[in-house]
């Protein structure tokens, strides 16, 4: 090759080399040179910021499996190298571990670099935080939670609504009774005690289903001050 041709060639290769620098800098996302042994070579800004890591320190002495959760890290060496090694990258969602401790859900792209004869010489990585997406999707989860919850009350509270209503049928029967009762009832004081004790809990039990209904409609409910006392005192005849 001619000493002009060859002078272009380098250029242009330095030159291409200068670009894929700089969109590599330019990324927020991280990315990695791996060798075949699994230590790092090569880190972006966008790397070192993420794994919060100096950017004087020699990386070079750092495995990136180090960087995994021990779950991520079985499934790398397992799965995704192989993947690589086999069809030339590999996609998955890995746990990245910070150097203070955060663990940071990841989407990743494992890319095997081969030479011409088909051995891989190195890898490389390319990983996305997916922090906020991650949120997103628990926050969707809850909503959804909360809307089969709220589901969930509507239908009691119709079930409580239908109850209701068939139990103030039954109610009014047994205070109707109760209140003939009262009116043929001879002068036998624990008769008519038994009857207006009848009488009187019916119209709570009475009371108490109409509450049901009340918020099985969905109707504003007016709090009322009660006297305990009073409502202990009724109850000792149960």
């Amino acid at each position: 090759m001619r000493d002009w041709q060859f002078e272009r060639t380098s250029r242009l290769a330095k030159a291409q080399r200068a670009r894929q620098l700089a969109i590599t800098e330019a990324t927020t996302d991280l990315v990695a040179t791996i060798d075949i042994d699994g230590f790092l070579i090569k880190l972006n800004s966008a790397g070192y910021e993420l794994l919060e890591l100096d950017e004087e320190e020699n990386i070079r002495q750092l495995r990136w499996v180090g960087f995994y959760t021990e779950e991520s890290a079985s499934a790398f060496i397992n799965c995704e190298t192989p993947n690589a090694f086999r069809c030339g990258t590999s996609s998955s969602e890995v746990d990245l571990v910070t150097v203070d401790g955060t663990v940071i859900p990841g989407s990743q792209v494992l890319i095997a670099h081969k030479d011409s004869l088909g051995n891989v010489e190195y890898f490389s990585v390319i990983l996305r935080d997916i922090r906020t997406i991650k949120e997103a999707e628990n926050e969707r989860q809850n909503l959804v939670e909360q809307l089969h919850q709220s589901q969930k009350v509507e239908t009691v509270g119709r079930l409580a609504g239908g109850i209701a209503h068939d139990f103030n049928n039954l109610m009014a029967v047994i205070m109707g009774h109760a209140e003939l009762g009262l009116l043929n009832v001879s002068s036998e004081e624990a008769t008519k005690n038994a009857l207006e004790t009848i009488l009187d809990f019916s119209q709570k039990a009475a009371r108490l289903a109409s509450q049901l209904l009340d918020i099985s409609s969905k109707q504003m409910i007016k709090p009322q001050v009660l006297s305990l006392n009073e409502i202990l005192s009724s109850s000792e005849q149960l």
